[in-house]
């Protein structure tokens, strides 16, 4: 073989040796860094879901304090504690004021579930409502959460709204085995 042909073989394989390595690397590095990305995104999605748990959980251990606030009778009622938490706050202040413009919720809702879950629903929303800062610097202060409050007042302003449409709460009828 002449010089000449053994120079171009040279220059061939040191092409081959130096670019199936880079290709390989790029390949590599390609599928790699999209499995990183991958990755990532569902590590992100991931966490999302475990920060959402989180609060789930943080929320079902304050639930366990509104226990303590109303009574589970049919329908529900508030106990002392959440008579105090509703007045110490100034939730019932709150209520008792506005209830003309927030009874407009109600208009067409004369069904008691309903109405008790429309007022519930009421008050969560008002959570970052300027008029509450007051009340959940009380939360704070207390300790409890502002779905305590929700709770609490949603309650009374159902009350407030079946009074306003003279329903009469339907009482538990007596079941079988209770005392």
């Amino acid at each position: 073989m002449s010089t000449e042909t053994l120079s171009i073989i040279s220059i061939i394989i040191s092409a081959v040796t130096i670019t199936v390595p880079l290709l390989a690397w790029i390949f590599k590095y390609g599928v790699l860094h999209s499995d990183v990305k991958s990755m990532q995104k569902n590590l992100s999605m991931h966490q999302k879901k475990i920060d959402k748990l989180a609060e789930d959980v943080a929320e079902l251990k304050g639930s366990f304090k509104t226990y303590q606030l109303i009574k589970s009778d049919s329908p529900i009622k508030l106990t002392e504690g959440g008579v105090s938490l509703l007045e110490q706050s100034g939730g019932k202040a709150y209520l008792d004021k506005n209830i003309g413009s927030l009874y407009k919720e109600f208009e067409k809702i004369d069904n008691e579930y309903d109405i008790q879950k429309k007022a519930r629903e009421i008050i969560k929303d008002k959570e970052h409502d300027q008029n509450f800062d007051a009340m959940k610097k009380y939360l704070y202060q207390k300790g409890l959460s502002f779905s305590d409050l929700a709770i609490v007042m949603g309650v009374y302003l159902r009350d407030l709204v079946l009074e306003k449409k003279e329903i009469q709460p339907i009482q538990r009828e007596q079941v079988v085995g209770d005392k």
